[in-house]
């Protein structure tokens, strides 16, 4: 670490870090149990189409415009755990609910209305703090090891949840066997949420960064959201942003729907391929970590968004009844995706980082945030309109790869964008590549 702190004094910020890294671990294994290929089976026993597969995902993660009021709010309080924490505990109660919603005596189409609506809340309460969240952990860590810190995070993140996620496919499709999907669904929901109040408790015991407050009125959240703005090159790392997360987004929940209905693949695969991309994110991990650190974001991005494309085509080239070639090239190109996503992740967040003022680290993470969910939320929602429209035209299967198609396309301009945007200390993608060894 450069920076010189005291021994007391980062023994204590090691200690908060290992307990924020365990609430995230139980965490995302809750969200992991409420989402993919979980909450497409959920949608679709309920009744659901492709429409309603594409609210499921946009509408809950549109509330996350919520992140860039909060982020300015929060500056009132004195502490970002306590308030974190509100939104955090009523994001994991409303997904209780989902438990019973199978078993719920009413029509399909208002089951899944309440299911929605308790996902929409559960998610807009948790987003006022995210970006407060994200500001608190980058608060405990070293500006020097930022991408060493949250590359390990983000693999822990994402290895944790993968052999759990698997063994609940498994007992999905037991449970489907016998008729009783249901059932399965009741069971991985209630496992999910056990594992959300586990991550609350890690939550209390993660030390709190204090700070001094300041008066916020809502003349100053509109004036803070615009000073991001005002700033040339953030437009266009802003930019590459909305392009980039359409690509990642705009047929995220369409693969699994198209494996599920299409190639006739178990949930059990699925999930095979999922611990092949936790296994790829976790051995890349450190990789993209140094080369973060070492190169910066913007030729990581560029790299990244290479293996992005490359990860993304084999779904061009399945096809219904070729069970074994399915298997095979899935599972080698499930690796590119771990690698691709890793960097990603990592590198889209410490880009922001890295061109934000360091007064105004917040609003830039808040406002990024916010793009974010907004993208991730309407992009998915774009692709069932176009998979829906695309149904009346051709078959399905050719109806998906068309979709498909477009994503590549949409990653392909990403890449370009990304090479207008300044980063100071940055290399060049060519010299990064020379140097790649060094990584």
């Amino acid at each position: 670490m450069s920076e010189q702190l005291p021994p007391e004094e980062v023994a204590l910020r090691l200690k908060a870090l290992r307990m924020a890294n365990l609430d995230g671990m139980f965490a995302t294994t809750f969200l992991a149990l409420f989402t993919g290929t979980f909450l497409i089976s959920f949608v679709k026993n309920l009744g659901g189409n492709d429409v309603w597969l594409g609210l499921f995902v946009a509408i809950p993660t549109v509330t996350g415009i919520l992140q860039f009021p909060g982020s300015v709010i929060s500056l009132r309080f004195r502490s970002p755990k306590l308030f974190v924490m509100p939104g955090a505990l009523l994001w994991r109660l409303l997904y209780i609910p989902l438990i019973f919603m199978p078993v719920v005596w009413a029509s399909a189409p208002n089951r899944l209305l309440i299911s929605l609506a308790c996902l929409t809340v559960g998610t807009a309460a948790v987003n006022i703090g995210n970006a407060t969240y994200t500001n608190w952990l980058a608060d405990l860590v070293p500006a020097s090891a930022r991408g060493y810190y949250f590359s390990r995070r983000n693999a822990i993140l994402i290895a944790f949840p993968a052999p759990i996620a698997m063994l609940a496919a498994f007992a999905f499709d037991y449970y489907q066997r016998r008729g009783q999907a249901n059932v399965g669904l009741q069971w991985i929901f209630l496992v999910g949420v056990i594992c959300a109040f586990i991550s609350q408790l890690f939550y209390l015991l993660t030390r709190d960064v204090p700070h001094e407050p300041k008066p916020t009125s809502g003349r100053m959240v509109l004036s803070e959201m615009r000073q991001p703005l005002l700033d040339p090159n953030y437009r266009r790392t802003l930019l590459f942003l909305a392009i980039t997360l359409i690509g990642q987004n705009l047929a995220a929940p369409f693969y699994g729907a198209f494996a599920l209905e299409s190639l006739h693949l178990s949930l059990s695969t699925l999930s095979i391929f999922m611990l092949i991309i936790s296994a790829s994110t976790v051995l890349s991990t450190p990789f993209w970590g140094r080369f973060n650190d070492r190169f910066g974001s913007r030729p990581g991005l560029v790299l990244a968004g290479c293996s992005l494309i490359a990860s993304g085509s084999p779904w061009l080239f399945c096809f219904p009844g070729r069970d074994s070639w399915n298997f095979l090239i899935l599972a080698i190109f499930h690796t590119f995706a771990g690698f691709a996503y890793c960097g990603a992740n990592l590198c889209q967040m410490n880009l922001v980082l890295a061109i934000a003022p360091k007064d105004r680290v917040r609003t830039y993470l808040g406002t990024s945030q916010t793009l974010q969910s907004m993208m991730v939320g309407l992009a998915p929602l774009g692709g069932a309109f176009l998979l829906q429209s695309f149904r009346g035209m051709v078959d399905a299967v050719t109806a998906y790869k068309v979709l498909f198609g477009i994503v590549l396309l949409v990653r392909l301009i990403a890449i370009f964008l990304v090479l207008r945007v300044s980063e100071q200390n940055s290399t060049p993608f060519k010299e990064s590549l020379k140097n790649l060894r060094r990584a």
